[in-house]
C-alpha cells in the first residue's frame, strides 16, 4: 500500500476518519484527501451553490485540519472536478 485515500464528500463521521488515520500509522503511509467535485459535502455545497473552486479548496483545508487535529501530518491533497478550468482554479488556490 502506497498510500490511503479519504473523500470528504463521503468519508462520514471524525470516528471514520481516525479509524483511518489509525490505519494509516499502522502501515506507515500516507493518507492522500481525494477532494472529488462531484461529491462534496451538502454544507459547502449549500454554501457556495455547486462545485466552486472555493468549496473544494475549502474542504481539502477542512480535512487537512481534521488530520493535523488527530496528530496526523503526512497527507497529500488531490482536488478533482470535470471541469478542467475548475480544477485548476483550484489547485491555485490551494497553493
Amino acid at each position: 500500500i502506497d498510500k490511503l485515500r479519504i473523500n470528504p464528500g463521503n468519508i462520514g463521521s471524525i470516528d471514520r476518519v481516525r479509524e483511518v488515520v489509525r490505519a494509516a500509522e499502522a502501515q506507515k503511509v500516507p493518507i492522500r484527501i481525494g477532494v472529488n467535485g462531484g461529491s462534496l459535502e451538502k454544507d459547502l455545497l449549500k454554501k457556495y451553490g455547486h462545485a466552486t473552486p472555493e468549496a473544494m479548496v475549502e474542504s481539502g483545508m477542512r480535512h487537512i485540519k481534521i488530520l493535523e487535529d488527530l496528530g496526523f501530518g503526512d497527507t497529500i491533497i488531490s482536488l478533482k472536478a470535470s471541469d478542467v478550468n475548475r480544477m485548476v482554479e483550484a489547485y491555485r488556490l490551494m497553493a
